[in-house]
């Protein structure tokens, strides 16, 4: 009768409708505002995350300078290679 697809939409339209009511009915005040509380605090995490990733977009990290690279060179070029 139904495809994968229609299966996938029904199922997650099913389950979104069971976590509106549930999120409605079955939570008190308290509850709903914790929700609301973890939800923003991802969402703040998330922006955050992404903005400290586009800040660093196009910065190139020359490999050589690194300090542990400097330093494994040294030991090696003191061990004789």
């Amino acid at each position: 009768m139904f495809n994968k697809v229609g299966k996938a939409i029904l199922l997650m339209s099913a389950l979104t409708a069971v976590g509106v009511g549930a999120y409605k009915f079955v939570l008190n005040d308290r509850a709903r505002m914790s929700l609301q509380h973890a939800g923003t605090s991802v969402k703040e995490g998330y922006h955050k995350i992404n903005q400290a990733m586009e800040d660093r977009k196009g910065i190139e990290i020359e490999e050589e300078n690194l300090p542990n690279r400097i330093e494994t060179k040294e030991r090696w070029e003191r061990l004789g290679y």
